[in-house]
């Protein structure tokens, strides 16, 4: 509704009310001359000052001496240059709006945006003890806060109690914001629309910082193409959806951190960007860091569907980066001495389901894990490095060196390397290597470096691939004193002579006669050995007798840890002479004769010759 003035200056509607202030006559005129002073009717009535600068918002209500704001109304500045009101720009002091919903609307048509006011401060923040909030929104406008100026939306209630609603600061339609600084406290909201905001100074990119105290909700949202250029953007003890991009909106920054002790969100959309490869002062890229951090007790959730492009992306504690399929994630170095990284560590975890390329990739802290999506998912990388952890690659994992020194490592996908500046890919002794998704197949293309490492391999079925694990290595593989573990599962119990291509390998296999071999089942006991391919040949096999009405009891109990059988590989070579195999660890050790029919109790049983691919101990 319009009001105008009585003669004595009072408000002549009542709180809660929406007031649009109708400026005419010589009213209007004055508004962008009277230098940082906004007025209506009569100007000394209206405007409060404090050093100079106009205060909306809070001039107490009913007033005689002080004015025509009512409390907690809700004001609307119309400043369209649309026939009725005139383009206005003006240079004012401070804008502050406290305890109300207070909107400068420009001329949504006009472009540039029009008009053009100038701030030295923007603050926005609460007007009254356990008050409302307040909200401040600049529409088809380009207002700036330069010369050192910056903004504040402050969602701290500095009089005590609980406030019944927060402090937000909206761009619409349009609007633009130069300051140099912007910082949110508490329970704080940032949205901008289909707008800009430019943080900057006559120093450089300037700060965004969002500090929520690990608790409070508050936020910053970009929708339909809006940007935000700055420097370092922090986000610090936020809770809830803190952070979201839709809808072509960009977020170019320096760095971009959020960190919380509390559980938080963050997302991008499939058309949205965050681009932290800011230009330095000489127009060089400089390259930003991406930093997700939680405490012991919090949690962040970072959901990519569009891009991400930094320098470094750091995920430290309990966080989780969840890149969906089409989504980009791209890590450049600064120049060719530098290394762009990702970093996994203390329980972080990296769902790649969309494109990740990276100078280096490295993943540390027991619960660390990542994991390459199957089909979409692809990590391409100058080096990949695992120390601890869990990898899961059910896409591509494409690097110049692969080492998974130590951890878990598993999938259905593919692991390649570069040839020209490696050798294999290596499984370093102790990493627990479990090929498939119950079951499955993963593949190494290239050579592989496995000594000492630990193989799980799950048997559910005479099926390769679906119904029982293998390892492809595309070319020769080292598995000197490894460890084999054969794991029936899903009821599966083999009979004597079945046999098990669980690793298939097109070049050179040694170090097979050195392996450890253990078979588990909850239904029986399984004997075994391999031959010289690595072939799993299942020897005897005993069914544990339980009664029906005691299975279901004996049945849990087993799967507590199953029944194990432990022994030597027998690696079956064929001699010169006779018709007897030899099985080459134990003759080599002098453990055994050459199938003499003599074994100690330490030694591996000798077997003879039966048919061509089965023996029978002797």
């Amino acid at each position: 509704m319009d009001v105008v003035a009585s003669e004595n200056g009072h408000c002549a509607v009542a709180a809660e009310a929406q007031i649009r202030l109708v400026l005419n006559g010589n009213e209007f005129a004055t508004l962008g001359t009277l230098n940082g002073e906004f007025h209506w009717s009569r100007p000394a009535n209206w405007v409060e000052f404090i050093n100079g600068a106009p205060v909306l918002g809070s001039v107490p209500v009913n007033d005689p001496a002080r004015g025509i704001v009512c409390g907690n109304a809700v004001w609307t500045l119309d400043l369209r240059d649309d026939g009725t009101f005139p383009v206005v720009t003006g240079q004012f002091g401070q804008l502050s709006a406290v305890g109300g919903d207070f909107r400068l609307l420009g001329d949504p048509a006009a472009t540039p945006p029009t008009p053009s006011l100038a701030f030295g401060n923007i603050y926005v923040g609460y007007q009254s003890p356990g008050g409302s909030g307040t909200r401040l929104t600049f529409a088809a406008l380009a207002v700036s806060s330069a010369s050192g100026g910056a903004t504040v939306v402050d969602g701290r209630n500095p009089f005590g109690g609980v406030a019944d609603s927060g402090i937000e600061l909206s761009l619409l339609n349009g609007a633009s914001l130069l300051t140099s600084e912007v910082t949110l406290r508490d329970w704080a909201f940032l949205n901008l629309e289909a707008s800009r905001l430019e943080v900057s100074g006559s120093q450089g990119p300037g700060s965004l910082t969002l500090d929520a105290g690990n608790a409070f909700d508050s936020s910053l949202v970009l929708t339909q193409g809006s940007v935000v250029e700055a420097g370092p953007v922090v986000l610090q003890g936020v809770r809830g959806a803190a952070l979201s991009l839709s809808g072509f909106a960009r977020l170019d920054a320096t760095d971009l951190s959020i960190e919380t002790a509390s559980d938080a969100t963050a997302s991008v959309g499939s058309q949205a960007a965050v681009d932290l490869r800011a230009s330095g002062s000489n127009g060089s890229y400089s390259g930003g860091t991406f930093r997700l951090a939680a405490g012991p007790q919090g949690s962040v959730t970072f959901n990519l569907e569009g891009t991400l492009k930094a320098r470094v992306v750091d995920l430290d504690g309990q966080v989780t980066f969840a890149a969906a399929p089409n989504s980009s994630v791209r890590l450049d170095p600064v120049d060719v001495d530098d290394t762009a990284t990702l970093d996994v560590r203390n329980g972080a975890r990296l769902n790649a389901g969309g494109q990740l390329v990276a100078g280096q990739v490295r993943i540390s802290g027991n619960s660390s894990r990542l994991v390459v999506a199957a089909e979409t998912g692809q990590i391409t990388s100058g080096s990949f490095l695992q120390n601890n952890g869990s990898t899961t690659v059910n896409g591509l994992l494409r690097a110049g060196s692969v080492e998974f020194l130590a951890g878990t490592v598993g999938g259905s996908g593919i692991i390649e390397y570069d040839r020209s500046l490696t050798s294999a890919v290596t499984f370093g002794a102790g990493l627990t290597v479990q090929p498939g998704n119950s079951p499955g197949i993963l593949t190494i293309n290239g050579n592989l470096e496995a000594a000492g490492a630990i193989f799980d391999i799950e048997v559910a079925g005479l099926d390769p691939g679906t119904l029982f694990d293998q390892l492809v290595v595309n070319g020769d593989a080292n598995l000197t004193d490894a460890t084999v573990n054969f794991r029936f599962i899903d009821g599966f119990l083999p009979t004597p002579g079945d046999t098990f291509d669980w690793l298939v390998v097109s070049g050179f296999a040694t170090g097979l006669d050195t392996l450890t071999v253990s078979f588990f089942s909850d239904l029986g006991t399984v004997e075994g050995f391999l031959d010289g391919n690595g072939r799993l040949f299942v020897g005897t096999v005993t069914p544990i007798p339980l009664p029906p009405a005691a299975w279901a009891l004996g049945s849990a109990l087993l799967g507590l840890g199953g029944l194990a059988r432990r022994r030597r590989a027998v690696h079956l070579q064929t001699l010169t002479t006779g018709s007897r195999w030899a099985p080459t660890p134990a003759a080599k050790r002098g453990r055994c004769g050459p199938c003499r029919g003599v074994t100690t109790s330490s030694a591996p049983s000798c077997w003879r010759r039966r048919t061509a691919s089965r023996c029978t101990p002797v």
